[in-house]
């Protein structure tokens, strides 16, 4: 869907929701042009002096700074300062993730588990940033530009199944040489590692039809002894460990400056049409933020969508082994931030440059404080999630609202 500019800021009011203000914005179509910092006045001369490299901190004494806004700056600064930037930290992230789930598989202490958990949290923080920013190879292939399906073999929520995960620790296949490779998503990545080093039950999570219960087959792994099963349960966790970084690994590589899909993304050219349609496939991440973060992961465990048929639904959260549900969707948020801002502050050129550009200034800085007002929404939920819907989900339901 394509929204152009005169559609966008008559339709864009002050009271704006979040979601609808930030995909309306984001749809907007642009042609080169400046913006004064700091004073929020505008020159649409595209022919106005700018900084040399078009993105990042203007430099010049103590007059009034110039940043040209166009496409290809704003794009530049994403690839570079978005995408570049956490892709390369989520690679360093997954790297000390492998690590320390190896450890703990040659050594099944509680000092070694613990040091594992902490590096999941790490990079599964991290991760959800990039949630929002699903473009390129982390899209679907064959539905997005340059889409590789990396997202889904990072974090494949929300098709997860701790039951399946469950059936191959009894089973074992995972011993086999690039089974992650070919495994289906949903026992692979983040999501599956969560469940294997936070679930420490000797139970499953598999209902007594399934033939693992049916068959005895999971009781008979038990009798074997704890250690047992959480040998296997680190042993399947390294397999997903080395194969989640090669993911990572792969993303990194594709955002670095100079790369070809990185350059290919800036400039607008194959294997996309035009700048334009860069700037789509951002846009297009960013429904995310509705479906996922105010449906899925909010609105479906506190009961507010049809998806949860009960008063609540508070086993519904995401990442419930973990107990990070509530740090995920603040996580979340800040990912649509450092895409907002171009970067991880005002510095950068960002699509609120782009906004102040087209001479919505005032709706850039709504957006930006509903952005933080959902944030502090989030952040004063008392507890975790799923607590918070059973106990106090009046917090719960503000947290949506400002969503």
């Amino acid at each position: 869907m394509t929204i152009h500019p005169s559609n966008c800021l008559l339709r864009c009011g002050q009271f704006v929701t979040l979601a609808a203000a930030m995909l309306l914005a984001l749809g907007c179509e642009s042609s080169d042009m400046t913006t004064t910092n700091g004073s929020g006045s505008q020159n649409l001369d595209a022919g106005t002096a700018s900084e040399s490299d078009g993105f990042g901190p203007a430099g010049g004494g103590d007059s009034e700074t110039v940043v040209e806004v166009s496409r290809e700056s704003l794009l530049r600064s994403l690839s570079d300062h978005v995408f570049k930037v956490t892709y390369t930290q989520f690679a360093e992230k997954s790297a000390s993730l492998s690590t320390a789930i190896n450890a703990w598989q040659v050594d099944l202490s509680d000092d070694k588990h613990e040091a594992a958990k902490a590096a999941w949290i790490e990079a599964n923080a991290l991760w959800q940033h990039l949630e929002v920013m699903q473009v390129g190879p982390a899209g679907i292939a064959g539905r997005r530009v340059g889409g590789q399906d990396l997202r889904d073999a990072i974090y494949s929520y929300p098709v997860s199944n701790p039951c399946r995960v469950d059936q191959e620790v009894e089973a074992q296949r995972f011993t086999g040489a690039g089974w992650a490779d070919r495994a289906q998503y949903n026992v692979r990545g983040l999501d599956a590692i969560e469940y294997l080093l936070f679930w420490t039950d000797t139970g499953n999570q598999c209902p007594d039809s399934i033939s693992l219960n049916r068959q005895g087959r999971w009781d008979r792994l038990v009798e074997m002894g704890i250690e047992e099963v959480q040998s296997r349960r680190a042993a399947l966790a390294a397999t997903l460990a080395t194969s989640l970084q090669g993911s990572a690994d792969a993303l990194a590589a594709a955002w670095a400056t100079d790369k070809d899909f990185s350059d290919a993304f800036v400039s607008g050219t194959e294997p996309f049409e035009d700048a334009k349609q860069s700037l789509d496939e951002v846009y297009a991440g960013l429904f995310y933020l509705d479906k996922f973060v105010k449906d899925l992961k909010l609105g479906k465990p506190a009961g507010i969508t049809p998806d949860c048929e009960a008063e609540s639904c508070p086993d519904a959260v995401e990442s419930k082994f973990a107990d990070v549900s509530k740090e995920n969707l603040i996580n979340n948020l800040l990912g649509i931030r450092l895409v907002m801002l171009g970067g991880n502050d005002e510095s950068f050129v960002g699509f609120d440059d782009l906004l102040v550009a087209e001479g919505a200034g005032e709706l850039a800085s709504t957006m930006m404080t509903k952005l933080q007002t959902a944030i502090d929404a989030l952040n004063s939920i008392e507890g975790s999630l799923a607590d918070a819907i059973r106990q106090n989900l009046g917090q719960v339901t503000a947290a949506y609202d400002a969503v």
